[in-house]
């Protein structure tokens, strides 16, 4: 049994939109079966303390595999405009460790968020999507590779965007997969990011959800009818 995990009810629609799935609520888990293969069906709400809430809910019922499927904002939309579709690489959490005059250091506190068959996770999971997707039994089309950052808040500043970009080597911006990644990665479950591009990050100007929501609807049709 596979999980397909969502921030917003929107988000969900969109990518099952192809198919006769059911409507989920924020904060439900729904059962689906497509074609022989069974889903747990959830939205999480938006921001990673849900992310990770709804997280541990999917694994307790018994999910196999996790696919995150949701929009996302571009640090660089020459490179990644809006309506791009990509599977994330990597997973960054800049919030975690010590804060000092020169910004976070993960390591500051000495302690890791998670440890796995001697790998160790303090502010980044890093992702193999092609060997996550096969896991799963699942067929992944060729997408552009990412690397996300998950916030808290969102960025609301061309000058702060451009800051975060640099110092973590982001092509992304959300607010859930982190979470979703270190609870899967905790659990040895493979974990697969779909994310579309709906604005630039730092901007409140120019967004597409429509476009980034339409674009997510295609990938994931071509994901889950594999």
């Amino acid at each position: 049994m596979l999980a397909l995990v969502t921030a917003a009810e929107k988000e969900m629609q969109a990518a099952l939109g192809k198919f006769d799935a059911p409507h989920v609520r924020e904060g439900e888990i729904v059962s689906w079966s497509h074609k022989g293969r069974d889903w747990l069906l959830a939205v999480a709400g938006v921001g990673p303390i849900n992310a990770g809430i709804t997280a541990g809910r999917l694994l307790e019922r018994g999910a196999k595999g996790m696919v995150n499927a949701g929009i996302a904002g571009s640090f660089d939309t020459k490179r990644l405009p809006t309506q791009s579709v990509c599977a994330v690489r990597c997973e960054t959490w800049p919030d975690f460790g010590l804060a000092t005059a020169d910004g976070v250091d993960p390591e500051g506190i000495r302690f890791s968020q998670a440890e796995r068959n001697g790998v160790s996770v303090t502010n980044r999971v890093c992702m193999d999507p092609v060997a996550a997707a096969r896991e799963m039994g699942l067929t992944l089309p060729w997408l552009e590779t990412a690397s996300s950052l998950t916030v808290s808040a969102s960025t609301g500043t061309p000058e702060l965007a451009e800051r975060l970009k640099n110092e973590f080597d982001a092509d992304l911006e959300n607010m859930e997969g982190f979470a979703l990644a270190l609870a899967c990665f905790r659990a040895g479950v493979p974990f697969l990011e779909i994310r579309t591009v709906s604005n630039r990050v730092g901007s409140r100007e120019g967004w597409d959800f429509g476009g980034a929501l339409t674009a997510l609807k295609v990938a994931c049709a071509a994901i889950v009818a594999a």
